[in-house]
This record gives structure tokens, C-alpha cells and sequence, in this order.
């Protein structure tokens, strides 16, 4: 009796040993992006890729194919390599192309594989990504408040050179996002619910004592957006998913009309706003409004992809931005118009409408999470980050991915297995 309950126990030891690794990799995800950003352009493929052959090979499990993201990826990735066929810079947009390509095709085993663990298996690890969220959080902020020492050491920074606060920023932004994603976790945790409403007061200080101290507006306008989706938005109801979907791709539509009413608005007055002049809201617009006027060019099919970093002769007025060049447009969607146009549109509004759908689709704590993630990665991709930036990529992966595992209605059961 007492060596089948020990074999029982090692038994149980073994099957925990994958779950845990899975649930410390991913947690580290935040914690690693407050200081090594970069990191995410590989770091998510690498948990995904080493992860699905432990599950194959060792687990001797299958995967569940997710056939409608794989189809995405490689639309997406299709769309990037052909547009390098009309690119003002060929040869250089063609070498981008193939390394977005890579990046969102290796993305494929971690999705797969959120999509094939179950959550019960996870259940004893679930806390581990909200204390995560909550270390992150911490981590910038002890930083912040002190004058990066960490960031100094490990960045190797002169003792004559001081960084800028916003070096932080990204990782910020990781972390806020990151924040909004933790509610499913808490929610299926195996505790009390004084444990776990002490978990979300606990992360929730962590990440607003974060988002007093940074410089980033994309963090704090992310925040705020994501908090009153999380709290406002009429989850229940079908018609507002459907009112969203086509707002969403009306303002895409609409950008032209809208960057040129905003310029002319706000142009002059953008950085006499505090607020809006710390974020630099002069230097948007005037980027915002030549960018899309170039793009009107070329309407249908853009300049290919980044076809704003090899363009340097943009006119303007040159009233915030001294350059007549600038890397990317600062919004996904004018970046859409200048290098895909209306091609790009149609493909992005089938992509709106497929992510819009499967949140609907959810358990509604998961869609009010879910929701909050993705409007709140939308604000910031309005106003922040390229998107072919490969730590941007490969944050809208992990956070597709860990959505993924924790927002399905029914656990996938797997085939018999050969063990």
C-alpha cells in the first residue's frame, strides 16, 4: 500500500513538472519586458516551440491545430512578403518582410498549444502570472522611483550618461496589458475569494503606483481605456460587439477625414495641453497628416511594407517634426493606408471582425478581460508603436496566446494517449 501511494505520488509529480514550467515561463514574460523589451520578439516563440515538443515528445500528448490563426499568420505574412513587390525599397522591405514573417509563423506552436492544455491542469499554477503582473509592476517602479539603477547595470550605462525615464516605457506598456490579462487567471484560481480579491488590490496598487511614477502616456492612456472597457462596456448585450466591429472599421475607412479634422484643430494649440504636450501631441499630428497625405498617392495597394521608414522627402510645415523622414506613422491604421491601402483595410477588417467574434463567443468574465486587453493594446497601437516592430509582434502574441488558453468555454479532451 505504501509503494503504490508513493508511485501514486511520483506519478503526480511528474504531471505537475509541465504545467509549472509552462506557468513560470509565461509569468516571467512581464518581468523580463520591464528591462529587456526586446526579449519578447523571440521569448514567446521560444516558450511556445520548446514547450509544444515537451507536450509532443515527453507528454506524448497532442496538439489541437487552431486552423483559423494559422490561416491569419500566413495571410498576414502573405501580405507582407507580396507587398514588397510595389515597395519604394524593395530589397530592404523584402528582408523586414521575411523576419516579421518568421516571427508570426513561429508564433503557431504557442498559440496551438494554448489552445490544447487544459485549464484544470493549470489550476495549481494560476497564480503564479497575476504575482508576475505584480513583480513587474514593482520592479519598474522601484526603478523609476530610484533613478534606473537596475536598468544602469544591467544596460551597462556610463556613470557620466543618464538615461531617460522613458527607456521604461515599453515595458509599461507590457505590463499593463499584461495586467488586464491576469483576471481570468485570478478568477480560476483554486482559493478563497479573499485570496484572490487580495491578489487584485495587491496588483492593481502595484501597477497604478507604476503608472504615477512613468512618463508614458500610452501606459496610462492603455490603462484608463482598458479599465473603463473592463468596467463600462455592455458586455452582455451582441449588438454592441457588433456597433464596435463596425466603428472600428468605419474610422479605419475614415482616417483620411479624420487626421485632416484633428490637424486643423489642433495642430497650434496640441502642445500648450499639458497632458497632451508631454505626449507629444504636436509631433503625432503633424507625422499623422503628411503620412496619410502621402498615402492618398497610392490608395489601393500603399507603398508596401514600411513604406514610411524609406520615404524621405515627406512635405509639411514643419511646424513639431524637423525631419522630412520618420520611421513609422505612430498609428496602425494610417500605417495600414500607407503601405497596404485599400487592400490592407479589407484584410484588417476581416481580421477585426474574426477577433471581435471569438470574444463574443467567450464566457462573459473572460469577455470583459479579453475586451479590456484588446482595447486597451488598440489605444496603444493608435498612438505608440510600429507594428512591424518585433518586440510590439511579439506582445501581441503573448497576449493572443495566454488569452487563448484561458478563455475557452470547454476544455479540449485529448486523444487516447500512448503513455
Amino acid at each position: 500500500m505504501l509503494i503504490q501511494s508513493k508511485h501514486l505520488r511520483a506519478i503526480l509529480a511528474r504531471q505537475n513538472i509541465f504545467p509549472l514550467i509552462f506557468m513560470i515561463a509565461i509569468s516571467f514574460v512581464p518581468i523580463l519586458s520591464i528591462h529587456l523589451p526586446r526579449a519578447l520578439s523571440f521569448l514567446p516563440l521560444t516558450i511556445g516551440l520548446s514547450m509544444s515538443l515537451w507536450w509532443v515528445f515527453v507528454q506524448k500528448e497532442h496538439l489541437k491545430h487552431c486552423m483559423p490563426y494559422m490561416l491569419c499568420m500566413a495571410c498576414i505574412a502573405g501580405l507582407c512578403i507580396i507587398s514588397t513587390l510595389w515597395s519604394v525599397s524593395p530589397v530592404e522591405a523584402y528582408g523586414k518582410a521575411l523576419k516579421s514573417s518568421a516571427i508570426l509563423l513561429f508564433s503557431i506552436p504557442l498559440f496551438n498549444l494554448a489552445r490544447t492544455i487544459q485549464i484544470s491542469v493549470l489550476k495549481p499554477f494560476l497564480w503564479l502570472f497575476p504575482v508576475g503582473v505584480t513583480l513587474a509592476a514593482l520592479l519598474c517602479s522601484f526603478d523609476l522611483a530610484l533613478d534606473l539603477p537596475i536598468y544602469q547595470i544591467i544596460h551597462n550605462v556610463d556613470e557620466n550618461h543618464r538615461p531617460n525615464t522613458s527607456v521604461m516605457n515599453r515595458g509599461v506598456v507590457c505590463t499593463v496589458l499584461s495586467y488586464f490579462t491576469a483576471f481570468p487567471f485570478i478568477r480560476r484560481m483554486k482559493s478563497p475569494d479573499r485570496i484572490k480579491h487580495g491578489l487584485i488590490i495587491i496588483m492593481t496598487a502595484s501597477v497604478i503606483t507604476m503608472l504615477i511614477l512613468t512618463q508614458s502616456q500610452s501606459g496610462q492612456f492603455s490603462f484608463l481605456i482598458g479599465g473603463l472597457t473592463l468596467l463600462l462596456f455592455p458586455h452582455k448585450m451582441k449588438a454592441s460587439y457588433i456597433i464596435l466591429t463596425i466603428s472600428i472599421i468605419l474610422a479605419m475607412f475614415l482616417t483620411p477625414y479624420i487626421v485632416t479634422t484633428l490637424y486643423h484643430a489642433l495642430i497650434y494649440d496640441a502642445q500648450t495641453i499639458p497632458w497632451l504636450q508631454d505626449a507629444y501631441a504636436g509631433n503625432r499630428l503633424e507625422i499623422w497628416e503628411f503620412v496619410i497625405r502621402y498615402a492618398l498617392n497610392s490608395p489601393f495597394y500603399g507603398y508596401g511594407m514600411e513604406g514610411t521608414r524609406y520615404i524621405t522627402d515627406f512635405q509639411h510645415r514643419h511646424i513639431y517634426h524637423p525631419d522630412t523622414s520618420v520611421l513609422h506613422p505612430h498609428n496602425f491604421s494610417i500605417q495600414i493606408w500607407m503601405e497596404f491601402g485599400v487592400i490592407g483595410l479589407i484584410a484588417s477588417s476581416g481580421f477585426f471582425i474574426f477577433i471581435i467574434k471569438n470574444i463574443h463567443n467567450m464566457e462573459l468574465h473572460d469577455k470583459k478581460a479579453i475586451m479590456a486587453v484588446f482595447i486597451a493594446t488598440l489605444s496603444v497601437a493608435s498612438i505608440g508603436y510600429g507594428l512591424w516592430q518585433s518586440w510590439w509582434l511579439g506582445e501581441f502574441i503573448f497576449l493572443a496566446a495566454i488569452s487563448a488558453t484561458m478563455s475557452r468555454k470547454t476544455e479540449y479532451s485529448p486523444l487516447p494517449s500512448t503513455k
